[in-house]
């Protein structure tokens, strides 16, 4: 497994409980979670090539070891993991957004990219207003991704044969 050492050069873009995510390079970002649990991040790796093969999700390029020189407050730990992804400018789907684009997708948004990742087998239980991002492309069509796949609250329905 390849190993990234935490930078000060990283720019964090967002954070909650379970991890942060950083921009660390103009196409590269990393989730990084705050525990040691690798069948999590495992897991999560797992579930986001599921959603990107539908293209669903960013893409995730590596499951890593994250190398902390300095640990935090929520992350005690000398090590954590990480998935190193794309890196997309989108913003969150919420009022944040420019009122056109917000009314463009609506409440319907959630509802419809839910569907479409249980279509897949993937089950995200978790998935609202800032769990999805909207990117607005030059023709001004909005292309939704869904985030955050943290295993217990997302789950993969396997199909029998």
């Amino acid at each position: 497994m390849k190993e990234l050492i935490k930078s000060k050069q990283w720019k964090e873009i967002g954070c909650g409980s379970y991890a942060s995510y950083f921009q660390i390079s103009k196409k590269k970002g990393v989730k990084v979670f705050n525990t040691r649990d690798l069948t999590s991040a495992k897991k999560e790796f797992e579930y986001m090539i599921t959603a990107y093969n539908s293209k669903c999700t960013p893409k995730p390029y590596d499951l890593v070891k994250i190398r902390h020189n300095q640990p935090t407050t929520l992350n005690r730990s000398k090590f954590t993991y990480g998935i190193i992804m794309q890196h997309i400018k989108a913003k969150e789907l919420t009022n944040k957004m420019d009122r056109k684009y917000y009314k463009q997708c609506g409440i319907k948004a959630e509802e419809s990219l839910y569907q479409k990742l249980a279509s897949i087998g993937i089950l995200h239980y978790d998935l609202h207003s800032s769990n999805i991002l909207a990117l607005i492309e030059k023709n001004e069509r909005i292309k939704l991704y869904a985030i955050d796949f943290t295993p217990g609250i997302t789950y993969i329905r396997r199909r029998k044969f």
